[in-house]
């Protein structure tokens, strides 16, 4: 099943790798961030921006925790992209880094203040002097004052029939938006369901802020999409933060 997992993640949710990798480009030569140094892409999933980072010049150092997604970015790795089972709290090193780059809402996953405190904190050790953090978060507070009920959806893959239908549940007092993907679908003639479920943190700009400022952080700067390039007050569904060690 974690095959099949795999393969509806990678189809429904499209990485989009040159619009985000024309960003980050842009956006690491804004900092002034050389190419060659060694970057991190946190929450590297099955590995489907490692190639592209790798290509605008930078050694890469992947960090996955979900086991599936680990073993398939493992089969990228070379000289050039190294992969490590893990997530924020497991930076290693001391003024290492170019840029860690959270893409896709893996800093969202870090449930508590004290976690994402602690995830700033380690960024910034780990950081070189001059390297960039970037958080790429759903922005919880846009989202739901535009909120829509999410579709149900078919499509086929690989010969594999499937029905998914999402479900979000709030949970107010924890400041949790709880994703659950419901897929049943049909491999060679036999039914199935599977579930995957997701406990994101409904994180809010000014905290980010707090953390930042209070490491140490500086040149904060706050994007809308990967289409952005400029800094601009945040005023969609992502709220996009780099800062500078």
């Amino acid at each position: 099943m974690e095959e099949v997992e795999y393969k509806f993640y990678t189809f429904l949710n499209p990485t989009q790798v040159e619009l985000k990798s024309a960003f980050i480009k842009w956006l690491l030569s804004e900092y002034n961030v050389s190419t060659g140094s060694q970057i991190v892409d946190m929450g590297c999933g099955p590995g489907s921006m490692l190639v592209a980072l790798n290509g605008l010049g930078y050694k890469v150092t992947g960090y996955e925790p979900y086991q599936p997604f680990f073993e398939a970015a493992k089969q990228l790795e070379n000289t050039d992209i190294e992969i490590t089972k893990g997530g924020f709290l497991d930076i290693k090193g001391v003024d290492t880094y170019g840029a860690i780059m959270a893409i896709n809402g893996p800093f969202s996953y870090l449930q508590s203040i004290n976690e994402r405190k602690m995830a700033i904190e380690l960024s910034y050790n780990a950081l070189d002097h001059g390297g960039v953090l970037f958080l790429d978060n759903p922005n919880f507070p846009w989202i739901l004052k535009h909120y829509r009920e999410p579709l149900e959806t078919k499509f086929h893959i690989d010969g594999i029939e499937a029905i998914r239908k999402p479900v979000h549940k709030i949970d107010f007092h924890q400041c949790t938006w709880i994703h659950t993907d419901h897929f049943s679908f049909v491999k060679e003639g036999d039914a199935h369901e599977i579930s995957t479920e997701h406990h994101l943190a409904m994180i809010q700009l000014p905290e980010i802020y707090s953390h930042l400022n209070a490491i140490g952080f500086k040149n904060i700067k706050t994007f809308n999409s990967y289409e952005s390039r400029i800094d601009e007050p945040i005023n969609s569904s992502r709220m996009m933060i780099a800062a500078q060690k």
